[in-house]
């Protein structure tokens, strides 16, 4: 499971910087900002990702800006939240019915 959440941090750190890096471009940011470079490798957005959706550490930052600038990036943000979140259910669950299971032996 904890390859599996890899694999989905990973697939949307490629989305996010085809899909969010030309919109994220063109806002403003001050000297220093995170934000603005956020995007920018598969590197940066694969922080970025494990920083909002597995830390919860200021998760609307850099993407409400980048919502209100363009509306469908709301998608890549949503799913991308929605499958890590799908990751670690998978993950928790696994290790609930492996405890029960080695209970019951």
């Amino acid at each position: 499971a904890y390859v599996l959440i890899v694999v989905f941090l990973l697939v949307w750190s490629l989305i996010a910087v085809e899909v969010l890096q030309p919109v994220n471009r063109g806002l403003y940011h001050s000297d220093g900002d995170w934000c603005a470079e956020a995007f920018e490798s598969v590197a940066r957005a694969s922080l970025y990702f494990f920083q909002t959706l597995i830390a919860g550490d200021s998760w609307g930052a850099c993407s409400i800006p980048i919502m209100q600038a363009a509306p469908h990036t709301y998608f890549v943000f949503v799913f991308a939240q929605v499958s890590v979140q799908i990751g670690f259910m998978n993950l928790v669950l696994a290790v609930i019915v492996d405890s029960a299971s080695s209970s019951n032996v």
